[in-house]
């Protein structure tokens, strides 16, 4: 019973609203959605232009970096 008390007491002390869960691209993900190279994903990274994590070795785009690329992308194309 101790054990099902402090389960309890974990679940009280945090928000119950799951925190959403972001999506991670990886780099030909990321360069296939766009039409892009692989090379330019990682230029673009490299310069600043496009965040990213990494996870070991691996690196990894944020879909919120997507959405943020993308937009920067609709505004150059209507200038």
């Amino acid at each position: 019973m101790a054990g099902t008390n402090a389960t309890t007491k974990a679940r009280t002390k945090r928000n119950n609203t799951p925190a959403p869960a972001e999506r991670y691209w990886t780099v030909s993900d990321f360069a296939a959605h766009f039409r892009l190279s692989r090379n330019t994903v990682y230029r673009l990274m490299d310069e600043g232009e496009l965040g990213f994590l990494r996870f070991r070795r691996c690196r990894r785009i944020p879909d919120s970096e997507r959405v943020r690329f993308e937009q920067e992308r609709l505004v150059r194309a209507t200038l």
